[in-house]
């Protein structure tokens, strides 16, 4: 079964898009839709942009890295044991 979910994208998505596409400034929604179809399943598949050469219309994506949380298990004992 299709489910369809209604997705908003701001301007620097939508400009980022075209980047990786080339795609023209006044391109439709609907193309637009198609390009964002397109790079889930490119990317959800493993065969997106990562192991691809740098065209000039394409920027390459930097590393981002996330800092690993840890508890504070001190401050949860805290308050396990707070009585209310």
């Amino acid at each position: 079964m299709y489910k369809s979910q209604r997705l908003s994208l701001s301007y620097p998505a939508i400009e980022r898009l075209r980047q990786i596409y080339g795609l023209p400034a006044d391109v439709p929604p609907q193309t637009l839709a198609g390009y964002v179809e397109r790079m889930i399943f490119e990317f959800g598949t493993g065969t997106g942009f990562q192991n691809a050469a740098p065209t000039p219309t394409q920027v390459p994506v930097p590393e981002v890295t996330t800092p690993t949380l840890k508890p504070n298990f001190s401050k949860l004992a805290a308050m396990a044991t707070k009585k209310i």
